[in-house]
C-alpha cells in the first residue's frame, strides 16, 4: 500500500512538474519531492523492523537507525556538497545523501532478525486482521507524537510565506529575511540530533518498563521510573541545551560556513539554533512522558495537549515572527514544547498518584549547578579560542569549549552527588536503580 501511494505521489508531482515552467521554483520543489518520496518507503520499513526489535527487548541497534541517517546526510553535506558548484546539483545530492541514508537506515536491523530467527514470510494476508486493530489504535499515538514534527514544520512553512523576496531590504515590510528557511531548516536538523540520539532511545528503552507496571497495576514502581526518566532527561538534556546555546555559534561555522554559506548565513542559522536548543530538554523530556501516558493506555491525552499545543505554537508564532523574526518561529517552538511536556508530565499523575517530586527537584538543582561549570568550561573555552586564528583552527575553535564544558560538567557533577550522568554509562548502575514489582531488575 505504501509502495502505491508513493507511486501515486511521484506520478502527479510529474504531472505537475510538466505544466510547471521548469526554471521556476516551483518546480524545483516539485522535483526535489518526487526525488524525496522513495525514502518514505524506506524509513517505514526500517520503522517496522526495529518495532520487532524492541519487542524482543534489543535497543541498541533501533537507536542507531536515526543516527545514521544524521551522519550519512552530514557528511554528505560536509564532504561532498562543497566539491560541487551547481547550486542546483548540490540539492540534488543533499537528497541522494538522505536516500542513502535511508538504505542503510533500513539494511542495519536485518542482520541482528536474522540472527534472531526472522525471515521472510508469504502469508501477511492473515495479519491484516491484527493490522487494521493496530492502525485504529495507533492514530492518536501518531497525532501526539508527530507534535514537535507539526510545529517546526508549521515553522519553515511561515518562514516560506513570510519571507521577503531575493533582494529586498529592511524596509520592504516582510517580517523574515530572504533564506530563512534554509536558516530554519539546519537549526531543526542539529537540535533534533541530541533529542534522535538522548530522548528517543531513552524514551524506547523505557517503554517497555512503564508498560510492564501498567500491566501489572504497580503504579508505584511506575511513579518511580517516570521520576527516574525524568531525572536523567533533567541531567542530560538540561546541560545539552545550554551547550548547544553555548557552542552554535562555532558549530555552524564548522560544519555550514564555506562557499556560498556566508558569515551573515551562519550568525542567522547559529541564532536559530540558539533558540532551538533552549527547548531540547523538553522535546527529549516530552519523549518520555507520553510513553508512560500510552502505556497506560490513555492515546488521547497526549492528543489533546499536542493538538493545543499546535494551536498555541501557531499564534505564537504571529505574535513572535513581526519583532523577531525567523528567530521568533524557534522561539515559539522551544517555548510550547517545554509547556506540553510540562503537562503531559503533570497528567500522568492523575493515574498513579503524586510524583517524587522532591527527588526531581534535588535532580534539577544538582544539575543547575554542574550546568554552571560546564558554562564555566565553555567561557574559558571560548575565551582560550579568541587567540586561535579562524579557518584551519575551526574544529580546535568547537572543540575547546565544547570539551572543556564537559569536563567541567562531570566534575562538578560528581562533587555535588549528581549520580544521573553516570547511570548512563555504569550498565549495572542503572538496573541497580529501577526494579520491576518482583524485585527484578528491570532496565540494563
Amino acid at each position: 500500500f505504501l509502495v502505491v501511494m508513493v507511486a501515486v505521489a511521484e506520478l502527479i508531482a510529474a504531472g505537475l512538474l510538466s505544466v510547471i515552467s521548469p526554471h521556476g521554483e516551483l518546480a524545483r520543489l516539485v522535483w526535489l519531492t518526487m526525488l524525496m518520496l522513495p525514502y518514505v518507503i524506506l524509513i517505514c520499513v526500517s520503522a517496522q523492523l526495529s518495532a520487532v526489535l524492541h519487542a524482543l527487548h534489543h535497543f541498541a541497534i533501533p537507536a542507531l537507525v536515526p543516527v545514521v541517517l544524521n551522519a550519512v546526510w552530514l557528511t554528505v553535506l560536509w564532504l561532498v556538497v562543497p566539491t560541487i558548484a551547481d547550486p542546483v546539483q548540490k540539492l540534488n545530492v543533499i537528497c541522494v545523501g538522505v536516500l542513502v541514508g535511508g538504505c542503510l537506515q533500513l539494511l542495519l536491523p536485518i542482520p541482528m532478525l536474522y540472527r534472531l530467527g526472522f525471515t521472510y514470510a508469504s502469508g501477511w494476508q492473515g495479519a491484516i486482521p491484527r493490522v487494521r486493530g493496530i492502525v485504529a489504535g495507533v492514530f492518536p499515538v501518531l497525532l501526539g507524537l508527530l507534535v514537535t514534527q507539526i510545529n517546526t514544520t508549521i515553522d519553515s512553512l511561515l518562514a516560506w510565506g513570510l519571507a521577503a523576496p531575493p533582494g529586498a531590504g529592511p524596509e520592504s515590510g516582510w517580517p523574515i529575511a530572504s533564506g530563512t528557511a534554509s536558516a530554519l531548516y539546519l537549526g531543526q536538523r542539529l537540535y533534533q540530533f541530541p533529542l534522535g540520539v538522548f530522548g528517543v532511545s531513552l524514551g524506547t528503552v523505557l517503554y517497555p518498563l512503564f508498560t510492564r507496571h501498567a500491566q501489572s497495576r504497580d503504579f508505584a514502581g511506575l511513579r518511580r521510573d517516570v521520576a527516574l526518566g525524568v531525572r536523567l532527561v533533567l541531567a542530560i538534556g538540561i546541560p545539552a541545551s545550554v551547550g548547544l546555546f553555548l557552542v552554535a555559534g562555532p558549530l555552524t561555522t564548522l560544519i555550514f560556513q564555506r562557499g556560498e554559506f556566508t558569515t551573515e548565513d551562519s550568525f542567522e542559522t547559529a541564532r536559530i539554533i540558539q533558540a532551538y536548543g533552549l527547548g531540547v530538554w523538553a522535546f527529549c523530556g516530552l519523549v518520555v512522558v507520553q510513553r508512560a501516558l500510552y502505556a497506560l493506555e490513555e492515546r488521547w491525552i497526549p492528543t489533546r495537549i499536542g493538538i493545543a499545543s499546535v494551536v498555541a505554537n501557531l499564534v505564537l508564532n504571529m505574535i513572535l515572527v513581526w519583532p523577531l523574526g525567523g528567530i521568533g518561529l524557534a522561539i515559539s517552538t522551544s517555548l510550547i514544547g517545554s509547556i506540553q511536556f510540562l503537562l503531559t508530565l503533570l497528567a500522568i499523575e492523575a493515574f498513579t498518584g503524586k510524583l517524587p517530586w522532591g527527588e526531581i527537584g534535588l535532580t534539577l538543582l544538582k544539575t543547575s549547578l554542574a550546568t554552571a561549570g560546564l558554562i564555566t568550561g565553555c567561557w574559558i573555552g571560548t575565551a582560550f579560542k579568541e587567540t586561535i586564528s579562524v579557518g584551519e583552527s575551526r574544529l580546535l575553535a568547537l572543540g575547546l569549549p565544547m570539551g572543556l564544558g564537559i569536563v567541567l560538567y562531570l566534575l562538578t557533577a560528581w562533587l555535588f552527588g549528581l549520580r544521573e550522568p553516570f547511570l548512563l554509562m555504569a550498565r549495572r548502575s542503572v538496573a541497580e536503580n529501577s526494579h520491576g514489582s518482583d524485585g527484578s531488575q528491570s532496565i540494563t
